[in-house]
């Protein structure tokens, strides 16, 4: 199945930098160079560490063994509001 791209419109012109934390850093290291095929940025024992996504868009993960994840999503981006809507 292949997947469709769309446009995003608004968001286009900016890059996304999600920070989610990780309560295994090891494991989370390995799902996202070896599973999703990101580049790690950083070295292998960096924190945060961070992985390059598509057009200038990076994943900084955080490691944070003893967090508890909530029972809905979170989302972290490091883009000005005033960016966005001026």
């Amino acid at each position: 199945m292949a997947l469709r791209m769309r446009s995003l419109g608004l968001l286009s012109r900016f890059c996304v930098n999600p920070i989610p934390p990780a309560q295994d850093g090891d494991r989370a290291r390995r799902f996202y160079r070896d599973v999703l095929g990101l580049d790690l940025l950083t070295g292998p024992t960096d924190h945060p560490m961070v992985f390059g996504a598509a057009q200038g868009s990076s994943i900084a993960l955080s490691e944070m063994p003893e967090r508890i994840p909530p029972p809905y999503p979170t989302e972290g981006n490091l883009t000005s509001l005033n960016e966005f809507v001026g």
